[in-house]
C-alpha cells in the first residue's frame, strides 16, 4: 500500500481514526513513521524489554508492515518478533483488525482490501540465520541483543 512519499501518520489516522485514545498517533509512532521506509520498528533497552508488551509500539510496527503490502498481489510481509511475544502479538493484531474493520465496514470493497492486506502480514520469529526478506517490520527487540545487522540497523531506539 506504500506509495513513495506516503504520509504514514495520515495512513495510521485513516485506518484507526482519532476517536479512540488507544489508537491515536503517539510521538514515538511519529518518529518511526518519519523514518519509513528505511526504519522498520523500535528497539528498546533490556530494562524496557522486561515490560515490553507495549501496544503503542506494536501498532507502529503493524502500520509499517501494512504500508509494505501491495493489495491483491499476494505478497508476504513479515512482522518479525521474538517467539515469546508471538501469541500476544497475534491477539493484538486481531484486535486492531477488528477495530479497523468496524470503522471501514460501510463498503464491501474496503472490507476486501483490508482482508487482503492483513492476510499478507505474517508473524515470524525464526529468521536470525536468513538473509533479509524484501518486506518486513519488527516488534519487540532489544538494541543490546544479538540481531543481524539488517534488523538492528533499521530500528529506531525507544526513548528511555
Amino acid at each position: 500500500m506504500y506509495v513513495k512519499g506516503m504520509d504514514l501518520v495520515a495512513f495510521h489516522q485513516d485506518l484507526f481514526g482519532s476517536e479512540t485514545k488507544a489508537f491515536r498517533v503517539t510521538p514515538q509512532q511519529r518518529r518511526l513513521y518519519k523514518g519509513f521506509p528505511d526504519k522498520r520498528g523500535v528497539s528498546v533497552t533490556a530494562e524496557q524489554a522486561k515490560v515490553w508488551k507495549n501496544p503503542e509500539r506494536l501498532i507502529g510496527s503493524l502500520i509499517v508492515a501494512l504500508a509494505r503490502t501491495v493489495p491483491y498481489e499476494g505478497r508476504t510481509v513479515y512482522l518479525l518478533t521474538p517467539h515469546h511475544y508471538e501469541k500476544w502479538v497475534e491477539a493484538q493484531i486481531r484486535d486492531a483488525a477488528r477495530h479497523i474493520i468496524q470503522r471501514k465496514k460501510g463498503s464491501p470493497e474496503n472490507l476486501r482490501l483490508l482482508k487482503d492486506v492483513f492476510q499478507q502480514v505474517h508473524l515470524r520469529w525464526n529468521f536470525a540465520q536468513e538473509d533479509e526478506p524484501e518486506d518486513w517490520a519488527a516488534y519487540g527487540f532489544c538494541h543490546e541483543g544479538n540481531l543481524p545487522d539488517w534488523i538492528s540497523n533499521r530500528l529506531i531506539k525507544a526513548p528511555r
